[in-house]
């Protein structure tokens, strides 16, 4: 195992162990091909023979180009085996997985609340309209977000454009795997409060997938992982207190389908403006993404 000398525009030292001869250059007139340039605070995927470094401070562009005398060697292995990538990672695993549990406890905090309030055929509806929204929300990614992740965290893209276009696009498909859904609800002969229902979901399953491809990848690629809980932390009281209301004003089953979906577009509102701050380009929607 030998040493490789990393060194960013700042000036910083990033040496450290690596597998197979290395060496990083500053100067990159001599290897334009390799050249990347990334501003931020980035952990990029590499492999081959180019890499991207960063400047610890995480607001000074690094650029460096990796060259390999050694082989094909994968230099993500020996950034992943640093002391700072792990500790990203389980910065990463944990906060997500904090998220996760807020909601599942808000979820699991208003499931008795609702079976007992909407009895046997409002709870029918509830669930029917669940299953319907968690299927269809399973074919609204497309891996837009994590392509945009990868992308952008390599160089290769813009933060802003890229983001935005994501969203845009999730939300477009989004659109339409909401119609064709509402049209086999329709199709199998379900009751008119679950054909409303999913109509009242796409709400919130728009607004999800605007956070999801626009501002948490924009967290993930600043390695901002707080702001996913934070957005939990937002939702679930919101989503709390909708079910206290619709209980205490004897509203029917379709206003927790609102609930559900205001929620979600106050934690958009706050992921998106939050996500907005971080970039270190202005969005906007470019399907060419030069």
């Amino acid at each position: 195992m030998a040493q490789s000398t990393y060194k960013t525009s700042a000036g910083a030292d990033l040496s450290g162990p690596t597998y197979g001869p290395k060496t990083v250059h500053q100067d990159v007139g001599n290897h334009p091909q390799d050249e990347r340039n990334v501003s931020g605070n980035h952990l990029a995927p590499v492999t081959g023979s180019e890499g991207v470094l960063v400047s610890p401070n995480g607001s000074t562009p690094a650029t460096a180009v990796v060259t390999s005398q050694g082989g094909s060697e994968n230099l993500t292995e020996t950034l992943t085996n640093s002391p700072g990538a792990r500790q990203l990672i389980r910065r990463s695993v944990s906060y997500q997985l904090m998220a996760q549990l807020i909601g599942l406890a808000s979820s699991l905090a208003a499931l008795p609340i609702l079976s007992r309030y909407l009895g046997l055929a409002g709870f029918g509806v509830y669930v029917t309209v669940s299953a319907f929204v968690s299927l269809m929300t399973t074919f609204t990614d497309l891996g837009v977000g994590a392509t945009a992740v990868r992308e952008v965290s390599s160089g290769r893209l813009k933060d802003g454009p890229t983001s935005t276009t994501a969203a845009i696009l999730r939300c477009a498909n989004a659109v339409v795997v909401i119609t064709i859904g509402v049209g086999i609800a329709i199709a199998q002969g379900q009751s008119r409060d679950v054909v409303i229902g999913l109509i009242l979901s796409a709400i919130s399953i728009v607004a999800t997938c605007a956070s999801s491809a626009g501002g948490t990848t924009i967290f993930q690629i600043k390695g901002r992982f707080g702001w996913t809980v934070v957005n939990a932390a937002v939702q679930a009281p919101i989503w709390i207190i909708s079910v206290l209301v619709i209980v205490a004003a004897h509203l029917s089953v379709l206003y927790v389908f609102v609930a559900l979906g205001f929620a979600s577009v106050v934690g958009t509102i706050i992921s998106l403006t939050t996500a907005r701050r971080l970039l270190d380009h202005p969005p906007a929607f470019d399907l060419s993404l030069d």
